[in-house]
């Protein structure tokens, strides 16, 4: 009714941009106070959103502009291609891999261990002629299309895409791709790595053009499954032993994973690559996008004497 206050509705979230408030006018942007302004008439709210800033360790992310879609998967495909190892533009070796996750793998509540891919084990971090732990690809060697030897320096030693692993678990994971159970062909990589899974992947596509993430049975220069990744992404977030790898990882082959640094690009960028895989990720964001604000319009609208909330 005139003169009631209204009822803060529930704020909103947009990819890539935090939440300022609800306005009444676009071109003052004055936020409105729920708690002191009242209904004069029929009001219609705007959200207001800022561009989110983004982490930016050591500058690396500088020349970053874009927010989503193919201008920011270009960007970041240029950024992380530029690499610093073996004469200065190559990828760190695939015997140096054995030194760099003895550093990177470390277990954040026991530094002494390494914490292993897909079973949490936890590792003796001494490299002990592959008995004490094995150099895990996420993204399997026999689908890169290239043989990591120890003198290599290619995308199957890239060191984003190895994990320290228990042998007994390396051989048991094979060249299975990602899925929701564990069975001849499909592995489950366990709730606790999921999300690390999912950025590593998406990382790979980013960085090799030659790769690609489908839905189904994979083939070579291919890995599956893309449409559980944001699930995944999203169910495990980033957590301080990413953080460790990147930082490590930075410090040797002189690049980053950016969905470790930066979660809130993986989403876009996934739905870049869902159309390239001809799924529907876009059109599916949306809709779900519009059924959430149609929730605020009806919630608010229709106890409260035709008050609209609208984004």
């Amino acid at each position: 009714m005139v003169g009631e206050l209204l009822t803060t509705p529930t704020s909103p979230t947009r990819e890539g941009y935090n939440f300022v408030g609800w306005t009444k006018n676009l071109t003052t942007q004055e936020i409105f106070n729920f708690e002191e302004d009242t209904l004069t008439s029929d009001t219609t709210l705007y959200a207001l959103w800022e561009v989110k800033p983004i982490n930016n360790p050591y500058g690396y992310y500088d020349s970053i502009t874009a927010t989503g879609g193919a201008s920011l998967v270009n960007q970041l495909s240029t950024l992380i291609n530029v690499v610093k190892a073996g004469n200065g533009t190559q990828n760190t070796s695939y015997e140096q891999a054995k030194t760099i996750l003895q550093q990177s793998d470390k277990d954040i509540d026991n530094p002494t261990m390494l914490w292993g891919m897909y079973n949490s084990q936890l590792l003796p971090i001494p490299w002990d002629h592959i008995n004490n732990w094995n150099r895990e690809h996420v993204w399997p060697q026999s689908l890169l299309g290239v043989e990591a030897k120890p003198s290599s320096r290619n995308v199957a030693t890239d060191p984003h895409n190895l994990r320290a692993i228990n042998p007994s678990v390396n051989s048991s994971r094979s060249n299975k791709y990602f899925d929701l159970i564990t069975a001849t062909s499909t592995y489950y990589p366990g709730d606790a790595h999921r999300g690390d899974v999912a950025r590593i992947l998406l990382y790979m596509t980013v960085r090799y053009d030659n790769l690609s993430l489908v839905d189904g049975v994979p083939s070579t220069y291919q890995m599956s499954r893309i449409s559980l990744l944001l699930e995944w992404h999203n169910a495990d977030p980033v957590d301080a032993f990413e953080t460790q790898r990147n930082d490590v990882i930075f410090e040797w082959q002189g690049n980053r994973n950016p969905f470790i640094d930066n979660p809130d690009w993986f989403e876009t960028v996934w739905n870049y690559y869902m159309q390239q895989a001809g799924l529907v990720a876009e059109q599916k964001a949306m809709q779900d996008y519009v059924i959430a604000s149609m929730h605020i319009i009806q919630t608010r609208y229709i106890p409260l004497g035709q008050r609209k909330f609208v984004n």
